[in-house]
């Protein structure tokens, strides 16, 4: 019992390295970077919202023409906001939801790029187990060619029968070549898009099962649907558009606000100092405000359209991924029993051919259908583990929550 649990421990340790791996190699990512700066940004945009709210200083330096003095005026007046309409607190909450849109934009990508490295790495591994099997079929038929050859000079089996299996040797042949020039790819985009860790990546090869997938449960699509990071970008745009609307329609109203002056230059003919209350409007020109406020609504509208077609799409993809994972599970079984079978079948055909009762082809069947449903076991075991992390990267993301 102590064994077994130290296995199980070992494995989901296996597990919870895989994806800190994949953590360490999103977060160093070009598109995450970028991403990331793109929300320090808008951050700063709120900020800068915020200090509309306080008073706007103007240092003035004026040289009046035609005038017999030359003396330049030097003025300091600050400006405080009494009343905009609403057009600060809509701008406030416009740059506030486009932070929170930017921080969602954030961690789309670092989901889309973990869910392309998951996928990458699976395709690395099953093309490099791909080629260990094409191999392992390779030599079983380079051993059935060179014992055919030997019955050929020994006038026990026909021409013909080698004629065969020199073809099927070369269809052998020409599996591994088109493995390995996949091999080839999914190998360069897993250096891509696994940066520094991608020797990290690689030194993990095998040592995830089926044991250390993780075991995805029915409440993973309302987890999925509730911190989908696409979803919530549309949200936050579309909160966004909505306070560009206030703020267009605000735009239309003066604003009132209190403005102290304060001359540096003596002898003005008026005070030094003073102040004044200010009622200034700049509706725009001609209609151009309400068709700002047109092109806001339509935009928020627009957002509302995209968040239902992101649900939408999104319950589409989970609905695939579960199925994708269920499918690749009991086909894992299935064919894992006919992959054992298999092989016993090709080794009694060839004891049978010796003797007689099986023909040549049908041994070069057996041994290409033993290898063909090895590479179905590792089709499906791949299937599983991907649909099964992108799954896992949607319901809990990289940071949280337990791999089993």
């Amino acid at each position: 019992v102590s064994l077994c649990h130290g296995t199980i421990q070992a494995q989901e340790g296996l597990a919870e390295e895989f994806k800190r791996s994949i953590q360490s190699a999103v977060n160093t990512h070009p598109m995450t970077l970028s991403a990331a700066r793109g929300a320090e940004a808008s951050g700063q945009d709120e900020m800068a919202a915020k200090w509309q709210r306080f008073p706007s200083p103007t240092f003035q330096r004026l040289v009046p023409q035609g005038s017999v003095s030359s003396t330049s005026i030097n003025r300091l007046l600050v400006e405080q906001p009494l009343y905009a309409g609403g057009r600060i607190e809509a701008g406030i909450e416009a740059a506030s939801n486009r932070r929170v849109a930017s921080q969602s934009y954030y961690e789309q990508v670092t989901q889309d790029i973990a869910i392309k490295l998951v996928g990458a790495w699976f395709d690395w591994q099953r093309s490099r187990h791909r080629i260990e099997i094409v191999n392992e079929a390779l030599d079983a038929h380079r051993r059935l060619k060179q014992q055919i050859d030997n019955r050929v000079q020994e006038g026990v089996s026909s021409s013909t029968d080698l004629a065969l299996a020199i073809a099927r040797l070369g269809q052998v042949m020409s599996d591994l070549a088109q493995a390995e020039s996949t091999l080839a790819v999914a190998r360069g985009q897993l250096r891509q898009l696994g940066g520094d860790q991608y020797d990290r990546l690689v030194a993990m090869d095998g040592a995830l099962s089926m044991d250390t997938f993780p075991k995805p449960q029915p409440e993973w699509e309302t987890l999925a649907l509730s911190r989908d990071p696409l979803v919530a970008r549309l949200m936050a745009e579309r909160d966004a558009a909505d306070a560009d609307i206030r703020l267009k329609r605000s735009q239309i109203l003066p604003t009132v606000s209190v403005v102290l002056e304060k001359n540096y230059t003596e002898n003005l003919g008026y005070p030094s100092q003073r102040s004044w209350i200010q009622v200034s409007a700049q509706p725009g020109a001609g209609l151009s405000s309400m068709s700002s406020i047109g092109a806001a609504v339509g935009r928020k509208e627009a957002s509302e359209q995209a968040i239902r077609n992101a649900e939408l799409e999104l319950r589409q993809n989970l609905t695939m991924e579960m199925a994708s994972y269920t499918a690749g599970r009991d086909q894992s079984a299935v064919v894992g029993q006919i992959s054992l079978s298999s092989k016993e079948v090709a080794e009694s055909y060839a004891r049978q051919f010796v003797a007689g009762r099986k023909s040549w082809l049908e041994v070069l069947n057996a041994v290409r259908e033993a290898m063909q449903a090895r590479l179905q076991v590792l089709d499906a075991k791949t299937m599983m583990g991907q649909s099964a992390w992108r799954l896992h990267l949607r319901a809990y993301g990289l940071s949280d929550g337990p791999v089993r």
